[in-house]
C-alpha cells in the first residue's frame, strides 16, 4: 500500500507495507537485544554476588587461621600451666575444700549438695590425673 502525501508542493510516497516488515524486524531485534542485555544483568549480578561471597569467604579464613594460631599459643600456655607445681598446689587444695564441702554436705544430710560436691570432686581427681598422665 503506497501512501502519498505533499510537503511544500513536493510530493512523497510511502510504501507501508515495506515499512511495516522493516518497523517489526527493528522491534523484533530490539526484543532480542533487551532480553539479551537483561540476561547479562541478571548475569553481572549473580557474578558480582558470587565476588563478594567469596571475598568474605576469604576472609573468614584468614580469622579462621588466625584464631587457629591463637588457639595453638594459648594451649600450650595451658599445657604449660598444667604440667606447673603451682598447678598442681592448686589442685591440692580445691580436692581439699572439695573434701570438707563434701563432708559438711553429708553431715547436713543435703543429698543435692552432696552430689554437686561429689561431681566436683570427681572433676579434680580427673585433673589430676590428667595433670599426672602429662608430666611423664
Amino acid at each position: 500500500m503506497r501512501f502519498c502525501f505533499t510537503i511544500r508542493d513536493q510530493k512523497f510516497y510511502v510504501q507501508t507495507e515495506e515499512n511495516q516488515e522493516q518497523l517489526e524486524a527493528i522491534q523484533h531485534r530490539y526484543a532480542e537485544w533487551s532480553e539479551r542485555c537483561s540476561s547479562l544483568s541478571t548475569y553481572q549480578s549473580a557474578i558480582a554476588i558470587a565476588i563478594n561471597a567469596l571475598s568474605d569467604q576469604l576472609k573468614l579464613e584468614k580469622e579462621v587461621a588466625a584464631l587457629k594460631k591463637e588457639n595453638e599459643a594459648l594451649q600450650k600456655k595451658l599445657d604449660q600451666w598444667e604440667k606447673s607445681p603451682e598447678y598442681n598446689t592448686l589442685l591440692t587444695q580445691i580436692q581439699k575444700k572439695m573434701e570438707q564441702d563434701l563432708s559438711v554436705a553429708m553431715a547436713k544430710e543435703d543429698e543435692q549438695a552432696v552430689c554437686q560436691k561429689q561431681q566436683l570432686l570427681n572433676q579434680v581427681h580427673k585433673a589430676k590425673i590428667k595433670q599426672k598422665k602429662r608430666r611423664k
